[in-house]
């Protein structure tokens, strides 16, 4: 009777280090959504240099839609995001204090609704527009399959360059 016992008192203590595991696991997990870093192996081929940048107009959080279009004759960066992504986090908060050069833009586009993409702007208090790509469209319009992913679209309105996960989308952002 006294192995049954101390059985069932080993079953109960595994049981209990196995439930605070899986609560611990959960809580420390990453946040939903794809995201990738410099070492991710499993990526989507990017548009080629110098191929025509696909046109786009998405509603900005801020207010008005906003198309790539209009931003012809000018350098633009594209940067994809999530509001979900610990990397499009850290992108973020070094772009508030950032300096664009003149002549030169940069768009966030993220999926997802406009009050989950809000965040961004509210988390970081963004100047730049921060675009609402609802269904996803653009972003597979441009091949991005994780984020951060950056395009540069040349004053031609041709892609002029990209980066993936981060540092690299930082480092681009910061020779557009």
């Amino acid at each position: 009777m006294m192995a049954d016992q101390k059985h069932w008192q080993i079953a109960g203590l595994v049981s209990v280090v196995l439930l605070l595991a899986l609560i611990f696991k959960e809580q420390s997990e990453e946040p939903a959504g794809i995201v990738w870093s410099e070492g991710d192996t499993k990526r989507s081929e990017p548009l080629s240099e110098g191929t025509d940048a696909p046109d786009f107009e998405l509603p900005s959080v801020q207010g008005d839609p906003v198309s790539l279009r209009s931003f012809k004759g000018q350098r633009v960066g594209l940067i994809f995001v999530t509001p979900t992504c610990p990397y499009c986090n850290e992108l973020e908060r070094y772009l508030v204090e950032y300096d664009l050069p003149p002549e030169s833009h940069l768009l966030l586009v993220s999926p997802g609704t406009k009050d989950a993409v809000q965040q961004i702007v509210e988390n970081h208090d963004l100047a730049i527009p921060v675009l609402v790509d609802s269904a996803g469209t653009v972003a597979q319009t441009y091949q991005i399959g994780g984020v951060p992913q950056f395009y540069v679209v040349s004053e031609e309105g041709t892609i002029a360059s990209f980066a993936r996960g981060m540092p690299s989308v930082w480092e681009a952002v910061q020779k557009l």
